[in-house]
C-alpha cells in the first residue's frame, strides 16, 4: 500500500524547479513518504548505533549492514536502505555532537533551500535562532566549500539539510573526517519539490550536553588534525615562510615573474589530498605529542608533494586542452602554453630543493627514500601519460582495457603510493613498508581513474579521449559490424558541439555493458583495497589506509 505524507506530521519546506531522478536513487535512495515510518526509522538509527564500535568511525559497510538488518526488524524494502544508514550514522555521531557548543558548529544548508517560500520562513526562523545561539551558516552544495571551511578551524561539529545524493557524497566525507555531523534527509532527491522534517532540524540545533563530551571516546580516530594542517601550508604566510627556506625573493621583476605565477598557482584551488595524505601518514607512523604542529621536514615534503602535482596540473591541462581548472581558467589559458609548461618546470625544481630542504632535517635513509619514491613517480607518471598521448594520434588503435588500466595504474597509482610513503619514512617508517603502500595506491589509483572516466564521459567523448569505457565497449563487440558501428559513433561525437551525437555514443557504451563493467571494476578495487589496509601495520596505518579507500572509492 502507498504511504501518504502527513502535512500534519511533517511541516516541509518547499521549492519547484526541474526534476531529475536516476535508478540508483529509485532503487536504494527512496526516503519513506509516511512520517510515522520516518520517525521509526529514526528511532531504529539510535538503537542500532550503539552496537556500533565506539572509538572507529563506522565505514560504509557497518553502516550499510546495520541499516539492513533494522529494515529486516522493521519489515521495510530495501528501497529505503541509504535512508537507514543516515538514521543510524546520526544516532553514532548525535552523542559526540551533544558536548560540542554551539559557537563550534556549522548550519549547512543547500542552496534549493535558499530563500525557499512558504514554509521557507520558518526554516529562517531557525537559521535566525541558530546564528543567535552561535553557529556558524553556509549555504553550499558539493564536498569543496564545505571541506574548504572546515579546513579553516574553528568548525568542530555540522547540523545539516541534504538530499540522499549529497548525504552520501558530501556527509560521507565529513563523516569519514571523523568530524560529528547529523543530517536531516530532504525527502524529494530533485529540486522539484524539496522537503524537510523540520522539526528533526530544531532538534538536532538544540542538542547540547556538555557532560557528553566526556562520555564520548576521547582516542576517537579524526583525520581532521591533518587536513588542517594541509591547508595551513598554502596560508600566504606559511607558504612563503617556507618557500624563502629554499629561494630568497627576486628584486628584479622579469625574473621574479615566473616565480610569482607559480606560487599564485600553488595556492590555487584543490584539496589538498596529497599533502593531507603525507601528514596524515607521518601521524599514523608517530603521533606527536598534543597540539603539536607537524615538523619542518613534513612540511616542507608535504608542500613539495603539492608543488608535483600542480606541476603535473601545468603539464597536463595543454595536453588535455582542457579550458577550465578550479572554476578558473587553466594557466596556459591565462598566460599562455609556453608560460604555463615554464611554471610547471620550475615547480619541479622548486618541489626537489624543498626536499633538499627537509632531508637535511632527517636521518640519511629516509632521506634518500624520499627522492626515491617522488623521482620513481615521476618517471612512472610521464610513462603512463605518454602512452596515452600515442593513442591519440591520429590512425592509433583504440587501446585494449588491460592497456589503459596498466596507463592509469601508471598516471595515478605512484602519486598516491609515493604521499604516503613520505608520511612513512617521515614517521620513522623502514623502505621495507613501503612495497604493500604501492600495491594499495596501484588499486585505488586505477579505481579512481575509472571512476573519472565514469563522471567525465561525455567531455572524454568530445574530446576523443580513449578510455576504459570506450575500450571495454569494443571488446564487448560480438563482429566487425557492431564495432564498426560503435567506432563511428565515437568518431562522430568527438568534437561534437551537439548532445545528440555525444547521447548516441553514450547509449552504444550502455548497451555494451561499459557502465555496468567499470561500476563492477571500481567496487573489485575498493574491496581489494580496504582488505589490504586491514593487514597493514602499524594499525593507525591501516585505519588511515582504510579512510583513504573509502575517501576516494566510496
Amino acid at each position: 500500500m502507498r504511504e501518504e505524507m502527513s502535512p500534519a506530521n511533517s511541516r516541509a519546506i518547499r521549492r519547484f524547479g526541474p526534476r531529475a531522478n536516476t535508478p540508483q536513487t529509485a532503487a536504494l535512495k527512496r526516503v519513506p513518504e509516511d512520517f510515522a515510518v520516518r520517525q521509526r526509522l529514526r528511532q531504529a538509527g539510535l538503537d542500532a548505533a550503539a552496537a556500533l564500535p565506539g572509538a572507529v568511525v563506522p565505514s560504509r559497510q557497518e553502516l550499510e549492514s546495520q541499516a539492513e538488518q533494522l529494515l529486516g526488524k522493521l519489515e521495510l524494502p530495501r528501497a529505503y536502505l541509504a535512508f537507514a544508514m543516515v538514521m543510524v550514522a546520526n544516532g553514532w555521531w548525535l552523542p559526540r555532537l551533544r558536548g560540542i557548543s554551539p559557537s563550534r558548529r556549522l548550519l549547512l544548508l543547500p542552496r534549493c533551500l535558499d530563500g525557499a517560500a512558504g514554509d521557507g520562513a520558518e526554516l529562517a526562523e531557525l537559521r535566525r535562532r541558530a546564528q543567535a545561539a552561535g553557529y556558524r551558516t553556509l549555504v553550499a552544495d558539493g564536498t569543496p566549500p564545505v571541506v574548504r571551511a572546515l579546513a579553516a578551524g574553528g568548525i568542530d561539529g555540522i547540523v545539516g539539510v541534504a538530499c540522499m545524493d549529497s548525504l552520501e557524497a558530501v556527509f560521507g566525507k565529513i563523516w569519514q573526517l571523523g568530524l560529528p555531523a547529523v543530517a536531516v534527509p530532504l525527502l524529494d532527491n530533485t529540486c522539484c519539490s524539496t522537503t524537510a522534517d523540520l522539526p528533526w532540524l530544531e532538534d538536532y540545533l538544540e542538542t547540547r550536553d556538555a557532560f557528553a563530551a566526556a562520555a564520548a571516546p576521547a582516542q576517537m580516530t579524526s583525520y581532521l588534525a591533518a587536513l588542517r594542517q594541509a591547508a595551513a601550508l598554502f596560508e600566504p604566510a606559511a607558504l612563503a615562510a617556507l618557500i624563502a627556506r629554499v629561494e630568497p625573493p627576486a628584486h628584479d621583476s622579469a625574473l621574479s615573474e615566473t616565480a610569482d605565477i607559480a606560487r599564485a598557482w600553488l595556492a590555487a584551488g584543490g584539496k589538498r589530498l596529497r599533502p593531507f595524505i603525507t601528514l596524515a601518514a607521518a601521524v599514523a607512523m608517530a603521533p606527536p605529542a598534543a597540539g603539536l604542529s607537524p615538523s619542518l621536514a613534513a612540511q616542507l615534503v608535504a608542500l613539495a608533494v603539492e608543488a608535483f602535482h600542480k606541476a603535473s596540473l601545468a603539464h597536463d591541462d595543454i595536453e588535455d586542452e582542457d579550458e577550465q581548472r578550479y572554476g578558473q581558467p587553466t594557466l596556459y589559458r591565462q598566460y599562455g602554453r609556453a608560460v604555463a609548461i615554464n611554471v610547471g618546470d620550475y615547480l619541479l625544481g622548486l618541489g626537489y630543493r624543498l626536499l633538499c630542504a627537509a632531508g637535511r632535517e632527517l636521518p640519511p635513509a629516509a632521506a634518500a627514500g624520499i627522492v626515491e619514491q617522488m623521482s620513481q613517480a615521476h618517471v612512472l607518471l610521464a610513462q603512463g601519460q605518454g602512452a596515452e598521448l600515442a593513442w591519440r594520434r591520429e590512425g592509433a588503435a583504440m587501446p585494449r582495457s588491460a592497456e589503459v588500466l596498466h596507463c592509469y595504474a601508471l598516471k595515478t597509482a605512484p602519486a598516491f603510493a609515493a604521499a604516503l610513503s613520505c608520511g612513512v619514512l617521515l614517521g620513522g617508517g623502514q623502505s621495507g613498508a613501503v612495497r604493500p603502500l604501492e600495491i594499495f595506491s596501484r588499486h585505488v589509483g586505477v579505481g579512481f581513474q575509472v571512476l573519472n572516466d565514469l563522471s567525465d564521459w561525455r567531455d572524454d567523448l568530445r574530446a576523443a579521449r580513449p578510455t576504459y569505457l570506450t575500450a571495454i565497449a569494443a571488446e564487448a563487440c560480438t563482429d566487425d559490424a557492431a564495432r564498426a558501428k560503435l567506432l563511428a559513433a565515437i568518431r562522430a561525437a568527438g568534437g561534437s558541439a551537439d548532445e545528440p551525437p555525444v547521447a548516441a555514443a553514450a547509449g552504444r557504451l550502455e548497451e555494451l555493458g561499459a557502465f555496468a563493467t567499470a561500476e563492477a571494476l571500481v567496487e573489485r578495487l575498493r574491496q581489494r583495497a580496504g582488505e589490504l589496509a586491514a593487514r597493514l601495520e602499524p594499525a593507525a596505518l591501516g585505519q588511515l589506509c582504510g579512510y583513504l579507500t573509502e575517501l576516494i572509492l566510496a
